[in-house]
């Protein structure tokens, strides 16, 4: 059984709509020239900062002055528009030229725009989301500032999968420097944990059957782990099973399915118990020849999880990080709003403070006389499991996400979840064979499931 003490911090939520949030009117202004121009909240693309302001006003020039500032910062991340409410729109463009304001200004001299914003006092300052809803307002810059964050994005391959950071941050260089620390983080698990080339976790695997080894103790915690999760599982989830993995290799064209002699071999191989880890000297054994350990199956949420502790420790508590279909959340989103999970068949997931995993067979298979493999393979038999199609999983942490998506995907939706029943706030969606759906009661079920990775906004 696993501590319960790590779910204690783990939320989600089922609501993206916060109470304080209210939509935007469509209004009309006109421009210097006289010309109508109308913004309604499905215009809004960007993040907008609304502001209402007369030349007559002195706090309005002092706060025009400001805005002007930071609208030439280059960590600004959102749009700007002014809505001057003088009866001589002339005067107030002279105003504005002697004060070099170089963001967009509307007029309304007839307070229209005014009425429907409820203008009381002057400056007014509306911050506006994607899609028109209020955020936040006040008479100053500084009320707002809180609630303007700058959205850095980054895209990159490393652990042979796509990586994607979205993280918010005030100031854009250093944002981008935290996501570097991160991503120089994710490199240095994968140098350790890789299974592709020359790593300390290969020297495990070279001595199989002659003798243990001396490995760092950041990977020994993690095969403890794994080894948990294994007889958690069942057996479902087990780093030992490469041997079967190399005979349904789904990378050579033309793949055939191996011999019922092949897979009984090869099981001989197969079973995380056989791994012996010595905690106090920090050394691991394979006690057969031709035992190999693979980490793929949770090293992708380790480090997901690892680059999101960075983050934390730089100070950032609003991000989302993706490493293939696992993902790590964190606080809320540019709008202030949970992050969404969207599942590639547009179902959405609002989460904060996890981690969410999917497995599922429907990109890496082959069809052989007629008959389709999966390429999640089931580590007591040897054979593709045929149980579900996909298995999506919430969990406090990506290592336990990862893990379990792949135990439940195998065990299918019964026992899969008289597991996660075990282990508190873990929820889950899972499709089954004949594409029926299930889900833990602590999850509302989403109309449409993933089929395959998700993504986040």
């Amino acid at each position: 059984m696993l501590d319960s003490r790590l779910f204690s911090s783990f939320v989600i939520l089922f609501t993206v709509s916060l109470a304080w949030a209210k939509p935007m009117p469509e209004f009309t202004a006109q421009d210097a020239t006289g010309q109508k121009i109308t913004y309604a909240p499905q215009k809004i693309k960007k993040q907008t900062l609304i502001v209402f302001w007369a030349s007559w006003c002195k706090s309005c020039r002092r706060e025009i002055t400001a805005i002007n500032k930071f609208y030439e910062s280059p960590q600004r991340s959102v749009d700007i528009l002014a809505i001057n409410l003088d009866s001589n729109p002339q005067k107030a463009q002279k105003a504005l030229q002697d004060a070099h304001v170089g963001y967009p200004n509307l007029f309304d001299p007839k307070g229209q725009a005014a009425d429907l914003f409820n203008i009381e006092s002057t400056p007014s300052l509306f911050l506006v989301d994607t899609g028109g809803e209020i955020l936040k307002s006040g008479n100053q810059l500084s009320q707002v500032l809180p609630y303007l964050k700058a959205q850095v994005t980054r895209d990159t391959v490393l652990m042979g999968t796509n990586i994607s950071f979205v993280v918010l941050g005030d100031d854009v260089t250093q944002t981008n420097q935290a996501i570097d620390t991160s991503l120089t983080e994710i490199k240095r698990i994968e140098d350790l944990m890789t299974d592709w080339r020359e790593s300390p976790l290969m020297q495990l695997n070279h001595q199989a059957g002659i003798k243990p080894v001396t490995l760092p103790a950041e990977i020994i915690s993690l095969l403890a782990k794994a080894k948990e999760l294994s007889k958690l599982s069942e057996g479902t989830f087990d780093i030992t099973c490469s041997p079967l993995g190399k005979l349904w290799d789904y990378s050579k064209p033309n793949v055939t399915p191996p011999t019922d002699t092949q897979i009984k071999q090869a099981l001989q191989l197969v079973g995380s118990e056989k791994l012996q880890i010595d905690l106090n000297k920090n050394t691991a054994y394979l006690p057969l020849k031709n035992m190999r350990v693979d980490l793929g199956g949770i090293a992708k949420g380790y480090a997901v999880m690892k680059a999101a502790e960075k983050l934390k420790s730089s100070g950032y508590s609003n991000f989302a990080v993706k490493a293939g279909g696992d993902i790590f959340v964190h606080g809320h989103n540019q709008n202030h709003q949970l992050w969404n999970v969207t599942l590639p068949n547009k179902a959405v997931l609002p989460v904060s403070n996890g981690a969410v995993s999917t497995s599922a067979n429907t990109e890496r298979f082959f069809i052989y006389k007629n008959k389709r493999y999966g390429h999640l393979i089931d580590p007591r038999t040897g054979y593709p499991s045929e149980a579900s199609q996909s298995v999506t999983i919430l969990a406090p942490d990506s290592i336990l996400a990862e893990g379990l998506s792949k135990a439940v995907f195998i065990l299918g939706p019964q026992k899969g979840l008289e597991l996660l029943a075990k282990l508190g706030p873990v929820q889950a969606v899972i499709v089954d064979q004949n594409g029926k759906l299930w889900a833990t009661p602590g999850l509302q079920s989403p109309k449409t499931v993933a089929l395959s990775g998700p993504a986040v906004q």
